[in-house]
């Protein structure tokens, strides 16, 4: 009797711990978007970051200085190499000394299967047309306003025909959207184009 009161009383309290906890990260959410929109100008990188490299970092170092706040969003799809988990801890200690960024999951709404699933078959779509509008069209218009996000940045693409593709897509349907685009020059390093795999 005396046990099954405690269960009890642990069960309850258990429950109601939890729920103060979300309730602390509801408002915890909300309330940093509010501070992050107000008076703020926000940016956004996407990334799968297979693995996170020195091209990465300085795509988030160029990106950070033309914002008051930048947001990274890793891919969730576990399609890649290296997994979720892996990839998003990777970006979080590569850019973790820079105070105005913020490091996110995708979700479903920014390059997915659902969305997107070319980006996951490249190897076998490099002479591909691929048409990207529904990817572009739900981060306008399900990811952007809700972290007041007017700014898109990427890398320059040299190599990859469908990321090519991609951003040439992005170029002309963001600003749609009233979303800017940025085009980040690669990083000349010897002679060489630092890509975002070295």
């Amino acid at each position: 009797m005396h046990s099954a009161f405690i269960r009890t009383y642990v069960s309850f309290h258990n429950r109601e711990h939890f729920f103060f906890n979300i309730k602390l990260w509801i408002v915890s959410f909300f309330k940093e978007i509010f501070l992050l929109r107000k008076n703020s100008f926000n940016g956004a990188i996407v990334m799968n970051a297979n693995p996170f490299t020195l091209g990465h970092r300085y795509l988030v170092e160029y990106a950070s200085k033309k914002c008051d706040h930048l947001y990274v969003f890793v891919l969730q799809e576990d399609k890649s190499e290296f997994n979720y988990y892996d990839r998003i801890n990777m970006v979080y200690q590569g850019v973790k000394d820079l105070k105005n960024v913020t490091v996110r999951p995708s979700g479903t709404n920014i390059i997915s299967e659902e969305t997107f699933p070319e980006y996951f078959m490249k190897k076998e779509l490099q002479d591909a047309k691929i048409n990207a509008y529904k990817d572009i069209e739900s981060f306008a218009l399900s990811v952007a306003p809700v972290w007041g996000i007017t700014e898109r940045f990427f890398g320059e693409e040299p190599f990859d025909n469908v990321t090519r593709q991609y951003n040439e897509q992005m170029k002309k349907y963001l600003p749609i959207f009233s979303i800017n685009v940025v085009e980040i020059p690669r990083k000349i390093f010897e002679n060489e184009v630092i890509s975002a795999s070295r």
